[in-house]
């Protein structure tokens, strides 16, 4: 396990897995590491499922590490696993880059999308976005935008425009100001079950609206997966 002293830092990294299953069969796939630390992390979004004590490798961009699986957990809301891995010390981190981002203790506001982090204000949990490294999805597909005040909820029928694993651009006719927390909900076709993903409103341009994903427990990292799995499937 890791260190008691070190901390680990909410984010979303694609990154691909390979080894052996728990019936032995070789594996490659994709997976999303959270909860990263230089020790160890998260993976949501597995296919496949190791047993515990195997190892296995973890690519990201051209960095591959070998890493111990710690803990495994079936999902429940969409029947992936979820996966605890330690990195063997000898490798060097594959997010080695992302680490010290995150661990700034500086408060940065989002402005021009120069910035290398940002603080998730209402949940207290540091999220590290570095710049833009993720995949955007152009689309057009209907959401509901939900603002949840001290005296009120407000639902507001919006487009999603844009979408990656940190993120979703959204247009909506209402007033939104920068660091608000919103919920963007989504309801895949064919599907009564609709998807929420919790966010922070990091820049403007008219009505239309940066939206930056808030993952600060499993279940919103799964959330998050689920969304972009469904809008870019729809």
């Amino acid at each position: 396990m890791q260190p008691a002293q070190e901390s680990s830092f909410n984010t979303m990294i694609s990154v691909h897995v390979r080894g052996v299953d728990k019936v032995g069969r070789a594996f490659k796939q994709f997976a999303f590491a959270t909860n990263v630390s230089r020790s160890g992390a998260l993976l949501c979004g597995m296919e496949d499922e190791p047993r515990c004590g195997d190892v296995i490798a973890i690519r990201h961009k051209a960095i591959t590490a070998r890493f111990t699986v710690v803990w495994t957990r079936e999902s429940k809301t969409h029947r992936k696993t979820m996966v605890v891995v330690h990195r063997f010390p000898a490798d060097k981190c594959p997010w080695e880059e992302f680490v010290p981002i995150a661990s700034s203790t500086l408060r940065t506001r989002f402005t021009s999308g120069r910035n290398a982090s940002k603080e998730a204000f209402s949940s207290g949990v540091t999220i590290c976005l570095p710049r833009r490294r993720w995949e955007r999805h152009r689309l057009d597909v209907p959401v509901r935008v939900i603002v949840h005040k001290a005296d009120k909820t407000t639902l507001a029928d919006g487009r999603g425009n844009e979408l990656s694993q940190g993120g979703m651009a959204v247009t909506a006719g209402l007033e939104l100001r920068l660091d608000d927390v919103v919920e963007i909900e989504f309801t895949p076709p064919y599907s009564g079950a609709p998807i929420r993903q919790r966010g922070v409103v990091r820049n403007r341009a008219g009505y239309r609206y940066g939206i930056e994903f808030l993952i600060a427990n499993r279940e919103e990292s799964e959330n998050a997966e689920q969304l972009l799995t469904a809008v870019t499937h729809a």
